[in-house]
Order: structure tokens, then C-alpha cells, then sequence
């Protein structure tokens, strides 16, 4: 959505979504979307670009070494944290150390950083074990959004994200919104195209299409049987294809999920196209690559790849009987108490019930899904919906190889890691595509614990006079850059 001429740049711009940031630290925070939450405050090292592209942000420039073993980057000067503090090489390496220590939820991204050097005031030097071109993608996501040193050593990130990005929080009341305003002092003002911006917490709906419609939000996210509705109030759509998916996921250390029979049957059993095509009206995309058709990491050859796993229920029952569960199972799978993939799980759970399988769901919040699956390791399984990073590699640092916090049964094929670690190493995606293609090819015949159900396709209604939208190339929403006319 283009930008409109005649903007209001004292105008607010509020926004509607489903679950609130489960923390504003983003070392800290469990969800996958609290990115949504954290951009406004959080400029980033390096910077997707909703074509994808990799730009400049924090850091002006970067050069990897010939031997792939280091990345040097060249940092904007004159850039001050919110709090008043240099945002300088020195800040950086606090950042991206804080990123990588035990507590940290996004240390897995960047777990080819072997060390921060600071060469200069405005230059750091990333040594790597390898990974070169991935770790670029890793830092336009959460872990390279740099924090105010001095907001570390104060304590209370998690409700006061201090930042260098183009607006501060100015209040957050903690399960209804978080409002921001602008940053007097941010590099880059062309931007900063309206004055306020206000983030609703708003779970159900219904709820936020109504208040979308009496004009209490400019823009909210809504569910793919909610456009045609939204468009006859008069609203406006956004849609496109993002990389967030629906996602079963099993933890393989437990039983009966270690037994690739078993997860075969389980995908067999799973009508993705009834899911995609039919509840979800066509705006979730069937397919089994956990990349979008858009990324240069999916495979055209192989495309959908409902061919390697179709919906095939007799089959399905027949792999059960020869892993010795002629008459089934019984498990439990934690899902989220949203809408969306609510109903998603419960269109999972008939399904299984065909081939004689029974699927209890569990209805959790974020926070609770990420202690008992990711952290206890005490849940049989998930339904999710899954957030990646800009870099295709995300998906695998964080949900398929054996130390991702998305793989609590820490198991993995030996091939797949190793074929990951090829994958991270080039910096062009003309280089890193094939090898993309042949994890791909492994997974299908390994059948990991987490198999994407369908790529979801962003909807999201707005009201006349709301533009400078894009669809971010991570899913998230980025609202950087949005204008509101007056009245809009």
C-alpha cells in the first residue's frame, strides 16, 4: 500500500492484534510475535525490507571474510538510545553478548558467533564457527535489535524497552495495549509519519473487527472468513503471502512419536488442503516446505509436496497397525487459545479421529505452551502457529535442529544438521538454494517432529486514510513508515 500524499504527521495510528508481547526484552520473551510489539521501539543491525532485500539500519555496511570465519560491520554514527546513551561499537557487543548467554531465548540464532570484537567506536568484528550468510538474516529479527547499555544494567526491560528505534514506549498497560511516541532525536524522521502509535490487545475477532468498523482502530489483523465480511463494511484488505505457518509439532523423545511409522501416519492422516482450501478459505496455502513460494529457499520442482505426504487415511491406519497401534492412541496437544489456530487444532483432531487416533487439546497461552513443551518437555504435542526469521534458516535454528527450543525431543536427521551448517556458510541465496532443496529432500524422508499444515497468507483490514503498508518479509508486522490522514 503505497504512501498518500497530504499524511496527518501529527496523526496516531492504532492497531489491533490477538495476543500481547508474553515480554518488551527481546533476549527475554517466549512468542514468536512479540516482534510485532518490539519494532517500533527496536532498530535492528541490518534491515529486511519488505522485498526481502537486506539494507542497511544500524549498521551502514558489512563484509564478510574470504574464508567465511568472520563479519565486520560499520555502524551508523550520530544515533542515540532513547535513554540518551551512544548507540556505539561498544553498546553493540553488550547487545549482542546479552543475546547469546544461557537466558537468552534467541541465542540459537546466533550460535555461530564465537566472539564481539569492538575494532572502533563504530566498527564490530563477529568471529564464526560458519554461517556467514545466515547470521546476517538473524540480525534484521530479534536478536540483532540493539538495547541501550545502560537500560541492561538498570533492569526492567521486559515492561521498559529502552531502544534507538523510531518511537519510545510511552505507556504499556499490561493485557489491553502498548502506546508509543515519537523519538525527537531518530536518525532517520522520514519515517516517523505519524505522531503516536497505540497497540491493542484484542483476542477475540469479532471483538476487533468491530472496533475496527467504529473506527476505535485504524488497522487490525483478521481471520481469512473475516474479509469478504470486512469488505462489506466498507473496509479495506491487505493481504499477501507470509512465511508464518500452522504447524503440528510432537515431542519424538517421547512415545509413540520416536517411531517414524507413527509420524508418517500422522501426516497421512492430515487433510491439508480441507484445512487451507476449506476452513481457512483459501488463504493458507496447503503445503509441506516450511518456506513460502516467495522465498528463494523453496523448491519449484517439488513444489506443495502433497504428493510425498497426501491425505491418505488407509494408509495412515496401516502404518499405526505396523508400529503396533492397530487400534490408535490417545495424547495431548497444547494449543493457543486464539481464534485462528484453535480451529485449526480442532480440524486436526477430526481427522485424527479417522484413523482411530485421539487428540486432546489443551487451550494455553504462549507463555504456557513454551514452559511445558520447549522448556519442561512435559507435553505430547502442538499445534502451532510458527513465526521465522527473515532467513529461511531461522526455521531450522529454531524448530528442527536438535538444540532449537521449538524441538524439546532435541532429535534430528544427522544429515539434515549437516546440510544446515552448509547452508548458513554462503552469502549469496543463488548459492544457498540447492543445498535448501536437498534439506528439504531429507526431511520428507525423516518426517520430523514439526510439519508445517499450510503457509498462512496475512489479512489484515484497514480504514481509508491509513497508508505506507508493506507485508513484512518475516510475517511480523513492521509498521515503519505508516501515515494516517486526518479522520483515518
Amino acid at each position: 500500500m503505497p504512501l498518500a500524499s497530504g499524511f496527518d504527521k501529527d496523526g496516531e495510528f492504532s492497531w489491533g492484534y490477538t495476543i500481547e508481547a508474553s515480554s518488551l526484552d527481546p533476549h527475554r520473551g517466549t512468542s514468536g510475535f512479540d516482534q510485532n510489539w518490539l519494532f517500533p521501539v527496536y532498530d535492528r543491525l541490518v534491515y529486511a525490507a519488505p522485498d526481502g532485500i537486506l539494507k542497511p539500519m544500524l549498521a551502514t555496511s558489512w563484509e564478510a571474510a574470504e574464508d567465511g570465519g568472520s563479519v565486520t560491520l560499520k555502524l551508523r554514527e550520530g544515533v542515540t538510545f532513547h535513554d540518551g546513551t551512544p548507540m556505539d561499537a561498544a553498546a553493540v557487543k553488550t547487545s549482542l553478548d546479552r543475546a547469546r548467554d544461557d537466558e537468552s531465548v534467541v541465542k540459537s540464532d546466533l550460535a555461530t558467533i564465537q566472539d564481539v570484537t569492538v575494532a572502533d567506536d563504530h566498527t564490530v568484528r563477529l568471529a564464526l564457527s560458519g554461517g556467514a550468510g545466515a547470521i546476517l538474516g538473524a540480525l534484521a529479527d530479534r536478536a540483532g535489535m540493539i538495547i541501550s547499555p545502560a537500560a541492561i544494567k538498570k533492569g526492567g526491560l521486559d515492561t521498559h524497552p529502552v531502544g534507538a528505534g523510531p518511537y519510545t514506549m510511552v505507556d504499556h498497560k499490561q493485557g489491553d495495549r502498548v502506546d508509543y511516541g515519537r523519538y525527537g532525536r531518530y536518525w532517520d524522521p522520514s519515517v516517523q509519519r505519524v505522531a503516536k502509535m497505540t497497540f491493542r490487545v484484542m483476542s477475540d475477532d469479532q471483538t476487533r473487527l468491530n472496533a475496527l468498523q467504529a473506527g476505535e482502530l485504524s488497522m487490525a489483523l483478521i481471520r481469512q472468513n473475516q474479509v469478504e465480511p470486512a469488505q462489506r463494511m466498507g473496509l479495506n484488505v491487505l493481504a499477501g503471502e507470509s512465511p508464518t505457518f500452522y504447524a503440528f509439532t510432537v515431542n519424538n523423545a517421547r512415545k509413540p512419536f520416536g517411531d517414524r511409522k507413527v509420524r508418517l501416519a500422522l501426516n497421512l492422516a492430515i487433510d491439508r488442503k480441507a484445512i487451507g482450501e476449506g476452513l481457512l478459505d483459501g488463504f493458507c496455502t496447503p503445503q509441506i516446505q516450511p518456506w513460502p513460494s516467495t522465498s528463494w529457499a523453496y523448491d519449484e520442482k517439488l513444489g506443495a509436496g502433497l504428493d510425498k505426504w497426501p491425505h491418505d487415511p488407509a494408509r495412515a491406519k496401516k502404518l499405526l497397525a505396523e508400529a503396533g497401534y492397530p487400534k490408535g492412541f490417545t495424547f495431548t496437544a497444547l494449543t493457543s487459545q486464539t481464534t485462528g489456530i484453535a480451529a485449526v487444532a480442532e480440524a486436526v483432531q477430526a481427522q485424527f479421529a479417522k484413523v482411530g487416533v485421539t487428540m486432546k487439546i489443551k487451550l494455553v497461552d504462549a507463555s504456557q505452551k513454551t514452559r511445558m513443551f520447549d522448556v519442561e518437555k512435559s507435553a505430547d504435542a502442538a499445534l502451532i502457529s510458527y513465526s521465522p526469521t527473515p532467513d529461511p534458516q531461522g526455521v531450522l535454528d529454531r524448530q528442527l535442529l536438535p538444540g532449537a527450543a521449538g524441538n524439546p525431543g532435541r532429535k534430528a536427521s544427522d544429515e539434515v544438521v549437516r546440510l544446515a551448517g552448509e547452508a548458513g556458510d554462503a552469502l549469496d541465496p543463488d548459492d544457498r538454494a540447492p543445498v535448501f532443496h536437498k534439506i528439504m529432500a531429507e526431511l520428507i524422508d525423516y518426517v520430523p517432529h514439526s510439519v508445517p499444515i499450510c503457509m498462512q497468507q496475512r489479512t489484515e483490514a484497514f480504514r481509508d486514510g491509513v497508508s505506507g503498508l508493506a507485508v513484512n518479509p518475516a510475517g511480523s508486522r513492521d509498521f515503519r513508515g505508516v501515515a494516517v490522514t486526518k479522520g483515518g
